[in-house]
């Protein structure tokens, strides 16, 4: 009996001993990201924040390339937003620049001017078909329509929603046009998809799929989302969901089979309102988030980085980031979601703002030598009247950030 005592208590022992030592230490300091079924979720600790923590990434590690193309200067190519969030859309053929308020002004890849597409009715989404010249947008007021042009600015078509939609996000894929949005089932408690599938040669309503009940009775209940389509043929969706009594902020991948969302990637945090989440590549999720690192420790990052976080799903790591892009002398980076879709780092900029940010560079104790030069060629190079001016670069589809 004593030694039956022995051994179970031995085992006893032995088994506490496993579960302590098995521990991951990076839990108990917070930046992390664990993943379960699938489902990757990212804990970040501002409390447990070092200097560790934070990365200062080279633009040339997210990018194949970077140039600077300057738009056509006329008065109907001039592009003057008064919103300051400006949309830009890439291709291999195109450049289309947008914002809530504007139409969209569409050029080639060298800076030509084009066409104006749609009116001012608040445009959410556009998507280029390079191959056929046609460009579709959706409306951010609610509406039951989404409109085709082709390069030339001329209304080609329209696709009928069943019902009117709000915040609705586009993917093509071959010749079908898919149209999403977000839905809170107030009965089930759980976000769902619907999808509406559309032939682009004839308009046709492929497939029939109603939203639920709620939604028809209740039209406003459509979700504000974000999809970068920044993977070959992958829907991503991000659903920012606030409620009475709890946050739901999670980025989806959309099974365009079987017109389900499937959660992907959340993130833990405490104190932050309206989270942005979007995959740079599918390994690697840029969070734009409301809170600022603290001071202590954002003496080496630009005013754009203070609020981004990267998480590594491969390393399993969360950062603090601040990205510059040695292209151009290291100026500052801004990853905001706008920046970075369909595949492009592509930025719009007004020429002033583009000096500002040199000269502030210029100013700079660690500005190198080799930056100044490369910065006072730029700046050469900059016309204060001109019609705005776009970064562009393409994306890495591999990764190597540290």
């Amino acid at each position: 009996m004593k030694s039956i005592n022995f051994y179970f208590l031995l085992a006893v022992i032995l088994c506490l001993f496993s579960v302590f030592s098995c521990k991951n230490p990076s839990v108990k300091e917070g930046n992390f990201v664990s993943e379960n079924n699938g489902m990757y979720t990212a804990s970040f600790s501002f409390d447990d924040m070092k200097e560790s923590d934070i990365k200062v990434i080279p633009l040339s590690s997210l990018v194949e390339d970077c140039f600077l193309v300057q738009l056509e200067t006329t008065r109907e190519a001039f592009y003057n937003s008064t919103t300051g969030f400006e949309r830009v859309t890439v291709t291999e053929k195109y450049i289309g620049v947008s914002s809530p308020r504007e139409t969209i002004k569409l050029f080639d890849r060298s800076g030509r001017f084009l066409s104006s597409i749609g009116n001012r009715n608040s445009l959410l989404d556009e998507i280029i078909d390079d191959e056929n010249g046609i460009i579709y947008t959706s409306p951010i007021l609610v509406s039951d329509k989404i409109l085709a042009y082709n390069d030339t600015g001329h209304f080609v078509g329209e696709f009928v929603t069943p019902h009117s939609i709000n915040y609705p996000k586009l993917f093509l894929s071959d010749d079908v046009l898919m149209v999403a949005i977000a839905t809170d089932n107030l009965l089930s408690n759980a976000i769902e998809a619907t999808v509406y599938r559309f032939d682009v040669n004839t308009g046709d309503l492929l497939e029939n799929i109603f939203p639920p009940t709620h939604l028809v009775e209740h039209e406003f209940k459509n979700l504000p989302a974000v999809s970068t389509r920044n993977i070959p043929g992958l829907f991503d969706f991000m659903i920012h969901t606030p409620t009475n009594n709890e946050r739901r902020d999670t980025l989806y991948h959309i099974d365009l089979k079987n017109n389900v969302l499937k959660p992907f990637f959340t993130m833990k945090y405490e104190n932050i309102h309206n989270p942005f989440f979007y995959h740079l590549t599918k390994d690697i999720i840029i969070a734009q988030t409301s809170k600022m690192i603290p001071a202590e420790l954002g003496s080496q990052l630009t005013p754009d980085s203070k609020n981004i976080v990267v998480a590594d799903l491969k390393s399993k790591r969360v950062f603090w980031a601040n990205v510059v892009n040695d292209f151009y002398g290291n100026i500052p980076v801004d990853l905001r979601s706008s920046f970075f879709r369909n595949g492009y780092y592509a930025r719009s900029i007004r020429p002033e703002a583009l000096i500002k940010l040199i000269e502030e560079r210029l100013a700079d104790s660690n500005c190198s030598e080799e930056d100044k030069q490369i910065l006072n060629k730029t700046l050469a190079t900059i016309n204060k009247e001109s019609n705005n001016l776009v970064f562009i670069g393409k994306l890495k589809s591999e990764m190597k950030l540290w």
